[in-house]
């Protein structure tokens, strides 16, 4: 279906993509190729501290769903698993995450848990340190404090030993891979196109010979979040293009996360039947909540570009849009939930329209406003500590 996005694209506009972004793309395809380096991609023999490092991601992953019982679970099989007489302490890792299941479960608020977490990148050896760190990023990511968390992911990367030895090399290269990754994200995030580009090739190249496939999809759609952002539409096209062939055969970590992403990229550049197929695809595939509410959202907006109106408010409904007049006009916080409003009124109410707009700029002031004095205060935190 993406196939028509390449020829309509004039060599000058192919020429104006980024060659580093070329070369993510390319690598990343290689990788993905079941033809190409499959040597590398056979199982390998895992070592105790791989086990180890597995099971301490996949108690990461779950504190990822802030749900108290998936992270004791992850952490219980850590425990289960984990031998005193190893090389590396870890027992700290495991009391971090309880601390921290516990916190959710009494619902403290973000500055309560990240008050709790603090003592930990003090405390211990340099890797527990790590742990604690990234999971300090991540609570601040979350709660959208986004140069803390940048913060907390460069403190991170400080404490990884530059000469390590044999014994702490498999702990060193899990960390570096890890919050190079995460610095990334971050990168996109705030629409820093151009470091978020140096960091990924930088995690690319370190996990040269050893790739993790669904980190390097998550990639290319953080990257065209990123450039959405920058509101370059040109390279967005081109990343959704090399998105859908890398997807052929391997795919997001998340879910319906591509196709939602390609189905917004498909709606900015006018191609409305086209984002409704992925918007549809995204839904049928999603499993997190949030993947599947923008998707309906952004079925919607395919459906408005088509005339397709009375099917637009329906589609709303679904993603619980509330499109109440009061609601839109003074308590609406949602970009994609304003643009949608702001379309179906052009069609329906041109000067209701003209209030959505005007409440969609002061939305994005109150955003900038917000996130610049979260950073301060952050900031200002960061060197009284």
């Amino acid at each position: 279906m993406l196939g028509s996005i390449a020829s309509a694209q004039s060599e000058n506009k192919d020429a104006a993509i980024d060659p580093r972004l070329v070369e993510i793309v390319e690598i990343i395809k290689e990788r993905a190729d079941p033809n190409i380096g499959s040597e590398a991609k056979l199982d390998q023999q895992v070592s105790v501290e791989e086990l180890y490092l597995n099971i301490i991601e996949e108690i990461h992953t779950a504190s990822y769903s802030r749900d108290a019982e998936d992270i004791r679970r992850s952490v219980k099989h850590f425990e289960d698993t984990y031998l005193k007489s190893s090389a590396m302490d870890l027992e700290r890792v495991p009391q971090l995450y309880l601390i921290y299941a516990d916190l959710l479960e009494d619902a403290a608020i973000d500055a309560d848990v990240q008050a709790a977490l603090i003592d930990f990148t003090k405390i211990g050896n340099w890797f527990e340190q790590y742990v604690a760190l990234t999971l300090l990023a991540d609570v601040h990511a979350t709660a959208s404090e986004r140069q803390a968390a940048l913060q907390k992911a460069q403190l991170a990367l400080s404490v990884i030993p530059i000469s390590p030895d044999n014994i702490e090399l498999p702990y060193v290269n899990y960390a570096k891979k890890r919050i190079l990754s995460f610095m990334a994200h971050l990168h996109n995030l705030q629409g820093n196109s151009e470091l978020a580009i140096r960091g990924s090739l930088e995690y690319l190249q370190l996990t040269q010979g050893k790739p993790d496939l669904e980190t390097d999809v998550d990639l290319i759609n953080n990257l065209i979040y990123s450039y959405g952002l920058a509101r370059n539409y040109d390279a967005q096209l081109y990343l959704s293009e090399q998105l859908l062939e890398i997807e052929k055969n391997q795919s997001s970590s998340v879910a319906g996360l591509s196709e939602m992403r390609i189905a917004n990229v498909m709606n900015l550049s006018g191609r409305y039947t086209d984002a409704l197929s992925y918007a549809q695809l995204s839904v049928g595939k999603a499993k997190h909540p949030i993947v599947s509410r923008v998707a309906r959202v952004y079925e919607a907006v395919a459906l408005v570009g088509l005339g397709r109106v009375s099917e637009a408010h329906e589609a709303a409904k679904l993603a619980n849009v509330n499109l109440s007049t009061d609601h839109i006009l003074n308590s609406e916080t949602s970009e994609s939930n304003l643009y949608l409003a702001f379309l179906l009124a052009q069609r329906e109410d041109p000067q209701y329209a003209a209030q959505i707009y005007n409440r969609q700029l002061d939305v994005k002031a109150q955003k900038f406003y917000a996130n610049n004095s979260r950073d301060t205060t952050a900031m200002l935190a960061q060197l009284e500590n």
